[in-house]
């Protein structure tokens, strides 16, 4: 039997985007409807009422302060029926010009509205202001993994596990396994766990 909870697609000859990577996986959907949540987007939407009385024929979207379809509009999460999904192909296509354009267009769109904390995290700029939100909810006002070794100066930032911060940190991401030098000041910036820093302004 085939383990349905999990199921590992590879894309390997290039990244397909997300309406191909669910035509790569329609052999595994098999007649479920599907979910779609992007990875590097943060909200803190809350998916069960998000899917609770859905019609199970429109397309449902989960869109951050709008009420429709729009460019720019923050997509939280996608709902679709298997009669939609099973037309997508493994082809390097998007949902948004493949399937949510037209279904807006022939009134199979539903849209639910969402206004709470909303991250699309594809650029330094908003990954760092997503865990700047992360850290400002926080009693100290940063976050810091209990296995980082902490002896410089840290506020308003994320300091992932077995980091070594020596220096002084603000406003700052620091990766696991990533350490800032005794003498080193990080602000609004991104270490990584190579030493790399990016730093946003």
């Amino acid at each position: 039997l085939v383990d349905r909870a999990i199921q590992l697609s590879l894309e390997e000859r290039g990244a397909l985007g997300t309406a191909g990577a669910l035509g790569q996986l329609r052999w595994w959907i098999d007649g479920r409807a599907t979910l779609t949540v992007n990875a590097d987007t943060y909200s803190e939407a809350e998916l069960t009422a998000f899917v609770a009385d859905w019609d199970g024929e429109r397309t449902r979207l989960l869109l951050h302060r709008a009420d429709e379809l729009a460019g720019g509009a923050g997509v939280g999460a996608a709902l679709m029926p298997w009669v939609v999904v099973s037309r997508l192909e493994p082809v390097v296509s998007g949902l948004y010009s493949t399937v949510w354009v037209p279904a807006s267009s022939e009134g199979r769109l539903e849209v639910v509205r969402y206004d709470g904390p909303f991250f699309d995290c594809g650029t330094p700029r908003s990954y760092l202001a997503a865990n700047q939100y992360l850290a400002s909810q926080a009693a100290s006002g940063s976050l810091i993994d209990r296995t980082a070794s902490v002896t410089g100066d840290v506020s308003g930032a994320v300091i992932g596990a077995h980091a070594r911060i020596e220096g002084v940190v603000r406003n700052s991401v620091v990766w696991d396994g990533a350490a800032v030098g005794a003498y080193e000041v990080l602000d609004r910036a991104i270490r990584t766990d190579d030493g790399k820093t990016v730093l946003v302004r």
